[in-house]
This record gives C-alpha cells, structure tokens and sequence, in this order.
C-alpha cells in the first residue's frame, strides 16, 4: 500500500495525474458534443419519419417492379434480347450520326434560291 502512496506521490508531483485528469475531461467534452449531435440527429429522423418511410417504401417498390421485369427498365434487365437491339441500335445511330457529319450533303439538300 506503501508503493502505491508513494507512485500516486511522484506521479502528481510530476504532473502526470494531471495530465490524465485533463485528457479525461478533453475525452468527456468530445463524447458530449457526439452524443448530442447524435440526439441532435435521431431527432431530425423522428421529425421526418413519415417522410422517410414514404420514400424506403417506393424505392422499395421500384427496384421490386424492376425485379419482376416490369417498366421499361425492368425489361431491359430481364431480356438481353431487347438489351442487345438497344445497344445494336444505338451502334447505328452513332455511325450515321458521324456520316451526316462527314457527307452532309448526302443527306440535306441546301439552296438559297
């Protein structure tokens, strides 16, 4: 019991004790702030539960239809068929894109009078 009198002694002394007393409170100050950010957050959640669950509740409805294949998009996720022609088409469009470019003439007629 001795040593430990004589240790807690030296380390006040030496300032350590107080050291560790003021890293405590710089810890306990900052775990107050989070937390009341924390409140602060969990307050806002419940003022706009109603519309959050709103919008869980559709988006989980959307990616539903879009498993089921339905909806444009959901088509296009289920049927590589119609995925390839959409690509394929769009192949086509970008050359002729780059060909009306080129060869405007080829496909507009221009007069003045």
């Amino acid at each position: 019991m001795h040593a430990t009198l004589s240790r807690l002694d030296s380390a006040t002394s030496e300032g350590q004790l107080a050291t560790i007393v003021n890293s405590a409170q710089g810890s306990s100050a900052d775990l107050r702030v989070a937390t009341a950010d924390l409140r602060s957050l969990l307050g806002a959640a419940r003022d706009h539960e109603v519309s959050l669950v709103r919008i869980l509740v559709a988006a989980d409805s959307i990616m539903a239809r879009l498993q089921a294949g339905e909806g444009t998009l959901g088509m296009l996720t289920k049927d590589s068929t119609l995925y390839n022609e959409t690509t394929a088409t769009m192949i086509e469009l970008r050359k002729l894109i780059a060909d009306i470019q080129v060869n405007p003439r080829k496909y507009f007629k221009f007069s003045v009078f």
